[in-house]
Formats: structure tokens, sequence, C-alpha cells
């Protein structure tokens, strides 16, 4: 999760095979990372127009409040399902969803239909790459700023931790 997100964790069953994971992002920009062992779960994102199915994939979620109501979602690796609100239901894999495919981004905008996948441009690509150092364990790092508050920024809680690895036995 990037600064600035309002997530919703709307059903959450870990069952490894058969579990369901489904998030609600407000705002904000998210980082999904669905590893092998999740395969035949479900996992998806919705925002307050779009709604995101990840089919075994790394990919990001983006969303803002402002009027326009853009969602944007960039796919890493694999294949997203991507489908928009139109009025009060939901079109998902539906003839005007789209399944957007690594190196490749949509965007849908309030009550419209997906827009048809594009490349990533090279510099989004990298900029994506150096963000979440693709094709590596997941790590934490911590920005703290030099002012004066910031051991409250160190010390301050965090609002969300899931970790889903068995500990290691010594």
């Amino acid at each position: 999760l990037k600064s600035g997100y309002v997530l919703k964790i709307a059903r959450l069953t870990p069952h490894y095979g058969n579990g369901k994971a489904d998030f609600q992002l407000m705002s904000g920009k998210l980082l999904v990372s669905v590893e092998p062992g999740f395969k035949g779960s479900s996992f998806i994102v919705a925002t307050p127009n779009t709604m995101a199915v990840a089919l075994g994939t790394k990919f990001v979620v983006d969303t803002s409040r402002d009027k326009e109501q853009k969602t944007g979602v960039s796919v890493l690796h694999g294949k997203v399902a991507v489908g928009s609100l139109l009025g009060t239901e939901w079109i998902l894999f539906a003839k005007h969803a789209v399944t957007v495919g690594a190196g490749q981004k949509t965007e849908v905008y309030a009550d419209r239909i997906p827009e048809p996948p594009q490349r990533l441009a090279a510099e989004e690509w990298s900029q994506l790459e150096e963000l979440y150092q693709l094709g590596k364990k997941p790590r934490v790092m911590l920005l703290v700023k030099n002012t004066p508050d910031r051991a409250k920024q160190l010390l301050a809680p965090c609002p969300i931790y899931i970790y889903d690895e068995k500990p290691r036995e010594i």
C-alpha cells in the first residue's frame, strides 16, 4: 500500500486452494502479488468503479476519490480480469470486461467500461520495477522524515499486517 490509502477487507478466508480474499480500495495505490500456492482461490480488489480479479499474478491498482473517479490497473506478471460498475451492476467476465496481460495497463472511469489494454511505457515499467523490486521476496521499508516528529512516525502502530508464511523451525 502507498500513502493516502483507504482499504477495507470485505472478506478474508485464507484457505489454500479455496480461500477468498476480497478487498475494497477506496483510494490510494495497492500492489498485489498472488503466489502460486493461492491457485484455486479467489483474490479480488474492488474500487468504487472497478473490480480486478487476479488470475495468478502481480498487479497494481491505483484509484482516487477525485471527480473523475479513475482507476488504473497495471499488470506486472500474469493476467487480471478487469470489469466495471455500470449503474448498479458489476460488468465482469462479460463482453465489456477486459483481460489485461503482463506489461499492459487499463483505465476505468465511473459508469464506463474499461479502456482496451495498452502497453506500459518503458518508463512506467521501470518505475514499477524499481518501486516494487519485481521477482524478489516482499520486503518492508520504513521511510522516516528528518523532522521533530520522526520518533512518532517510527513508533506509530501498523494499521494491518497479514503474515501468510509458516514460522521457520530451527
